[in-house]
């Protein structure tokens, strides 16, 4: 979705990312899913997310 010609910079971010053999698995909440997506360490751009505003956001909740 790109409502602007001038908005076109997407900065995809993912919650939670983990390795089958590295952690632990712990069951994680919607809330806590969707409070993560905001977390500056699981943007994945070079770039300060706290100083910007986010235009739209697709949460797809799997499982």
């Amino acid at each position: 979705m790109v409502s602007f010609p001038c908005l076109h910079f997407f900065m995809p971010e993912f919650s939670p990312l983990t390795r089958g053999g590295n952690q632990q698995y712990r069951t994680l909440t919607v809330p806590e899913l969707t409070q993560q997506i905001f977390y500056a360490k699981n943007t994945m751009a070079a770039c300060d997310s706290h100083h910007g505003w986010h235009l739209t956001l697709a949460p797809i909740f799997h499982g």
